[in-house]
């Protein structure tokens, strides 16, 4: 799946950001947003994603990683870079482990790739 968007700054959060109160560094952005899987067996497959900046020629953020899924469950290992700065907001690697049981939900964690596991590491359970 590849997605072409022209990204207004209003349209992102329009309670907060209207064209009223829009500040002059808010600019209109052009991306292009890709994601896919590639089959190697009936069972597993590669995944990878990448969104691009195309004003700037840079890399937003990209990830890779690997899926299992069979009639059971479904396991994915993914491992996800953002390149995003601003302000308070930096760059992070980070690596997420989903597990999805059918007709039990989904268990998902993911923790910052260069910290120690465990330490900053976060669970959510659907």
């Amino acid at each position: 799946m590849v997605n072409y968007a022209e990204v207004a700054p209003e349209s992102v959060t329009p309670d907060v950001i209207t064209p009223e109160t829009k500040n002059d560094d808010q600019e209109r952005r052009q991306e292009i947003v890709g994601r896919g899987a590639l089959s190697l067996t009936d069972t597993w497959a590669l995944l990878a994603s990448l969104r691009y900046d195309l004003q700037n020629e840079k890399t937003i953020s990209d990830g890779v990683g690997v899926r299992f899924q069979n009639d059971c469950l479904t396991l994915a290992v993914t491992y996800e870079q953002s390149n995003i700065q601003d302000r308070d907001i930096e760059p992070e690697q980070r690596v997420m482990v989903s597990l999805a049981l059918k007709y039990l939900g989904t268990y998902q964690t993911e923790t910052d790739a260069f910290s120690a596991f465990g330490a900053e590491a976060s669970n959510t359970n659907d």
